[in-house]
């Protein structure tokens, strides 16, 4: 016979378990970036590389991820998106971002347009 305290258990991890399902459910996640999104995702990601003087370390990075921005929004950025939450920063934004190498390239010429 279960005990009161398993019942309680089980009833606070459904509760999580629900509040997480409906937040990531309530979230479109794969592929619904807005063209006016990844204008804001591109200009805030230039203007913070710029801030740091890192544009030659970030343009050589960039043209090594384009063939592979895929693999890496994917592999790399999907597991970390959800915890870039704490930041305040919107993780599966990013990760649709990353994921055409369109975004890529359009990045690297704004970053040739500032140096």
């Amino acid at each position: 016979m279960p005990d009161k305290n398993e019942e309680k258990q089980k009833g606070i991890l459904a509760k999580i378990e629900g509040y997480v399902f409906k937040k990531l459910s309530a979230s479109p996640i794969v592929n619904k970036i807005t063209p006016e999104k990844e204008e804001e995702i591109s200009d805030n990601l230039v203007r913070l590389i710029s801030k740091y003087q890192l544009g030659g370390l970030f343009g050589g990075f960039f043209e090594v991820l384009k063939p592979f921005s895929i693999i890496f929004s994917n592999v790399i950025m999907l597991p970390v998106s959800p915890f870039l939450y704490f930041f305040g920063v919107d993780g599966f934004r990013y990760v649709d971002f990353f994921e055409k190498s369109d975004n890529i390239e359009r990045l690297q010429e704004k970053l040739k347009k500032l140096t």
